[in-house]
């Protein structure tokens, strides 16, 4: 019988050893939509986990909605933080080592609560305002392979900062009409923001979740999402699945709750799949690391 442990023990046994960086900046991913309830938290959350704990990837998770909930899915006490998000925008602090929390050996997070509502008003009217947080990263960027960033469901300045600041954008769609419409009104969104930004940002991929192959509408949504995004749209498919659930209630990722759910599957699915195609890491990396690795072998 497999156990729990015993797939514990086999994540840790085939995980990849860390990446070096070898001076190539990291892949800022936004996780983006302006709808709630898509998953963009969950996606944020299980991606970053999987990143670090599955690829060996030095990550760090930025929660960027005063919800906070990102943070608290990794058990932060969000209401009683010293540091906050908030205080990297505003400059009250700019020390990384007391605004980041350890969550495990390659992973980290900026955690954000309710308090960052009380600064959009100055960014807004400050000309750097929208691009504060990139100018804000730009000290810890050799730190990490990945940073992911949790958006909230608006298209306002926390998430056009995010955006600003990225490399690319994954969009969580679930299924229902409302869903797919959000999507359109964001690439209108992204497109303003490759035009005066950043003009490098991509679309890393559109995700299906809370999908149910048993029902009609997740079949029809799929259709639609492949129809009308064709090679933008995941292949993978987030399942419904209660285990994301119960990790959330756990505070925890679905890969450190039950690495053997659906749940698990699924995100290990989308990572693979983030990692070998749709954001890749440059060409220029990967010959490098292989030039040092032939050099430690003697060849």
């Amino acid at each position: 019988m497999v156990t729990r442990q015993k797939i514990l023990d086999l994540f840790q046994t085939i995980r990849a050893p860390r990446r070096r960086r070898l001076g190539v900046p990291p892949r800022i991913i936004s996780i983006s939509n302006n709808k709630g309830g898509t998953g963009k938290t969950t996606t944020a959350v299980n991606l970053a986990s999987g990143l670090a704990f599955l690829k060996g990837y030095r990550v760090l998770l930025i929660d960027f909605d005063p919800q906070g909930n990102a943070s608290i899915a990794l058990e932060v006490d969000i209401e009683n933080l010293d540091c906050s998000v908030q205080d990297l925008l505003t400059g009250k602090v700019t020390d990384f080592k007391y605004l980041l929390w350890d969550r495990g050996e390659n992973l980290k997070i900026l955690p954000a609560n309710n308090a960052l509502k009380d600064i959009e008003n100055e960014l807004v009217s400050n000309i750097d305002g929208r691009v504060r947080l990139r100018e804000r990263l730009a000290p810890i960027l050799n730190d990490f392979d990945y940073i992911i960033i949790d958006t909230p469901p608006t298209l306002g300045l926390f998430t056009q900062g995010p955006l600003i600041a990225s490399t690319a954008v994954i969009i969580p769609v679930d299924v229902g009409f409302f869903s797919l419409q959000g999507i359109r009104h964001l690439l209108e969104d992204i497109e303003k923001i490759r035009s005066h930004y950043n003009p490098n940002l991509q679309i890393g991929g559109i995700l299906l979740t809370k999908s149910d192959s048993r029902t009609i509408l997740s079949k029809q949504v799929e259709q639609t999402l492949r129809k009308n995004f064709r090679d933008k749209a995941f292949e993978t498919i987030i399942r419904v699945n209660v285990d994301i659930i119960r990790s959330q209630i756990a505070r925890k990722s679905i890969f450190a709750f039950d690495p053997a759910s659906t749940g698990a599957k699924d995100y290990s699915s989308l990572i693979a799949e983030i990692v070998g195609n749709i954001v890749a890491f440059p060409r220029e990396r990967s010959e490098a690391s292989g030039s040092i690795q032939k050099k430690a072998r003697g060849h």
